[in-house]
């Protein structure tokens, strides 16, 4: 199975500025990678924060209005613009992570020669 992420907002920073109250300017942010195989699941987290371009609002959308999506979507533009990190990146790492466990888990096994019986 392959892993799945979800991209969540845990805090945002606001401040009034060009006649607008509550400019996102900062957003907290953390990925978590889920991948199942069989019955066991395995996690992996990434935390940041992105430091948001408000230069231009003519596009404002007001704090009670925004989603998930626009929010995230301002991260991984964020991300992607930065030359540093990509939103890619951040999935990878997390996959990464999610690997490294998948290969250090302990199974109990039977010994071959051992039947069910």
């Amino acid at each position: 199975m392959a892993v799945t992420y979800n991209w969540i907002v845990t805090n945002m920073q606001t401040k009034p500025q060009d006649g607008h109250d509550d400019v996102v300017f900062n957003v907290v942010w953390r990925c978590i990678g889920q991948e199942t195989v069989g019955d066991v699941t395995t996690n992996g987290l990434f935390n940041g924060s992105a430091v948001l371009d408000t230069s231009d609002l003519t596009s404002f959308t007001a704090f009670a209005d925004l989603t998930k999506d626009q929010v995230v979507g301002w991260v991984k533009s964020t991300l992607d613009a930065s030359g540093e990190m990509t939103s890619a990146d951040v999935e990878a790492d997390v996959a990464a992570q999610i690997a490294k466990k998948q290969s250090s888990q302990v199974s109990n096994k039977r010994p071959p020669w051992v039947t069910t019986d």
